[in-house]
């Protein structure tokens, strides 16, 4: 099964985020010190969804074959 790497920056300063929430099809892990996080899901048509406190949620429909892909995410804080 296809490999989704979800690769997550801060917008503004382009730092890797750690610990933000990714999720696919019920399936949630979180990122890792260098902003990867890493979910193996069937070929098909998903919605994705990334979360972190601070931050702009994202949500966005995503479709994997049969290699893997790489998303980049750019986050932007929520100003308050």
């Amino acid at each position: 099964m296809p490999e989704i790497i979800v690769k997550v920056h801060d917008a503004w300063i382009k730092k890797p985020l750690y610990g933000v929430s990714v999720s696919i099809d019920g399936k949630t892990t979180s990122t890792d010190p260098r902003g990867v996080a890493r979910l193996i899901v069937p070929p098909g048509k998903y919605i994705l969804k990334i979360r972190s406190p601070d931050y702009e949620p994202i949500t966005m429909i995503i479709q994997v074959g049969e290699k893997d892909i790489e998303i980049p995410v750019h986050l932007r804080k929520v100003h308050l």
